[in-house]
């Protein structure tokens, strides 16, 4: 979508009642009067005296105390966001935060709250970071009686607020299933996952290497019998190359892989790919990512830790070749690749790492270092292996049950639209034949508003004439002090 001219409105808007009058966007609004002020997010506060709404998920972005520029003017409000897409209704005094938010007041034919409803109920396609309120103005708007849209805002609030509870139910699962995985990656790299397989195992007192105090992990958290190692013993490791973004060609068997490119666990090899001819690959050989090598991506965003994250080579589907701020780990003898990455994932690993976080105000980097000096507890290769089997079995039941709740929301989210289709279609009620006709409605009040106007008219064009024998006094005076009229003009 994006040109208004593509815009197809019978994929935005549902299919409507045939009793119900319809409206242009147009004519359904009222003139609206903006704060003076918008706070930009720097702005806002924690805590204070009045809300901040902004276009963003949150229905309260912040708060203020400064009472100069709250809206008040005309509530309940409906805010959309032009960025967003987000769609708010708002009944107490705001203030309104940064650009991006359009307030939209219908004219008194409409209940708010049917208008608020109808608005969620349009499919608006995402653009980017575009403006979206161009899709709103080429849609039609229903018109019930009043009475009648009393009656669907009724029933939806009796049944949506049941629905969007079982909805937040939901989003806390992705939460807990992430914390589950964690505590799955500390007990499993600490030991305590196979504590009962070590019981009665003629096992012996582990190796203890001395490490940099900036990279210090608590080596009494690993059991005795394990070593207790450098990362740099029982891995090697290699940096990137800055491959020239001018030998970029559009594919090949030949894909370098970027800091974009790995993920929590999984290299995203379809994200902004880039590739490089056979000849350039030949040439650097040495950045060539091999089949178990573990991948770390070491620039970010500084104090925001979303970045840091590992994952294993395996099957690749062409020759991979390592980029820089992108660093690769090839395990020894020693340890297990698939061993060492649950450990590389864990909550301990990743505060060392990022304790040694560098760089200026909005780029955080970490250096090979975080690579080298940390102590990773290594068991047998055998424990290693047991303790690979059971992470796997109990990541496949959290997966199991990430894949149940993802389709357990699309079901609720399906029955909140299908609701709202039904209100819409004018299913939700019979209709009352003792109804004011919304024909009879939208005249009475379209004759109202145009006597408003002539009298606004009158009351400018007064005020016009004033001006004009204000300004005409005033020209006469500066006149007198050698002042040109063209000049006077001008200013004015």
């Amino acid at each position: 979508m994006g040109k208004i001219e593509d815009i197809r409105i019978e994929t935005i808007m549902p299919v409507l009642s045939i009793r119900w009058l319809l409206l242009d966007w147009e004519q359904c609004l009222r003139d609206v009067h903006y704060p003076i002020k918008k706070y930009k997010e720097n702005d806002y506060l924690t805590n204070g005296t009045y809300a901040i709404i902004d276009q963003g998920k949150e229905l309260i972005a912040g708060f203020t105390n400064d009472l100069n520029y709250l809206y008040t003017d005309d509530l309940p409000i409906i805010i959309f966001g032009d960025h967003t897409r987000v769609i708010k209704i708002i009944n107490f005094p705001f203030a309104l935060g940064a650009d991006g938010c359009k307030l939209i007041v219908p004219i008194d034919v409409f209940n708010r709250y049917y208008f608020y409803y109808y608005l969620i109920c349009l499919k608006i396609g995402y653009d980017g970071y575009s403006r979206h309120y161009k899709y709103l103005k080429t849609i039609k708007v229903p018109l019930p009686p009043l009475n009648e849209q009393k009656q669907i805002v009724e029933k939806l609030d009796a049944i949506l607020p049941k629905v969007k509870s079982a909805k937040e139910k939901l989003r806390k699962i992705p939460s807990i299933l992430k914390k589950f995985r964690q505590s799955v990656l500390t007990s499993a790299c600490s030991g305590r996952l196979t504590e009962e397989w070590r019981e009665g195992k003629d096992l012996t007192k582990g190796e203890t290497e001395e490490t940099k105090a900036d990279y210090y992990v608590d080596i009494y958290s690993f059991p005795l019998v394990w070593d207790k190692l450098k990362l740099e013993t029982v891995s090697d490791y290699y940096n990137g190359f800055q491959f020239k973004s001018s030998k970029y060609i559009p594919t090949s068997k030949n894909q370098v892989i970027r800091i974009g490119n790995v993920k929590r666990g999984y290299i995203a090899i379809d994200e902004s790919p880039v590739y490089i001819d056979d000849d350039y690959a030949n040439e650097n050989t040495r950045f060539e990512i091999l089949e178990n090598d573990i991948l770390l991506s070491l620039t970010g965003t500084k104090y925001k830790q979303d970045y840091g994250f590992a994952c294993l080579v395996q099957r690749p589907q062409h020759r991979y070749f390592l980029n820089q701020r992108v660093a690769a780990l090839r395990a020894k003898d020693k340890i297990k690749p698939e061993y060492l990455i649950l450990y590389l994932q864990t909550n301990f690993y990743r505060d060392v790492f990022f304790s040694n976080e560098t760089g200026n105000a909005n780029q955080g980097n970490v250096g090979i270092d975080s690579l080298v000096y940390p102590l990773i507890g290594v068991p047998s290769v055998e424990e290693q292996q047991e303790i690979i089997r059971r992470v796997e079995k109990l990541f496949a039941l959290a997966d199991s049950l990430e894949a149940k709740y993802k389709k357990a929301l699309a079901r609720v989210e399906k029955i909140e639209q299908s609701i709202l289709a039904k209100a819409f279609r004018g299913e939700l009620l019979e209709p009352d034949p003792n109804d004011e006709p919304a024909e009879e409605l939208l005249k009475r009040i379209l004759e109202e508003k145009a006597k408003l106007d002539g009298i606004r008219k009158v009351k400018s064009n007064t005020i016009s004439k004033k001006k004009r024998v204000r300004l005409a006094e005033g020209e006469g005076k500066r006149k007198t002090n050698g002042v040109k009229k063209s000049k006077i003009r001008k200013k004015g």
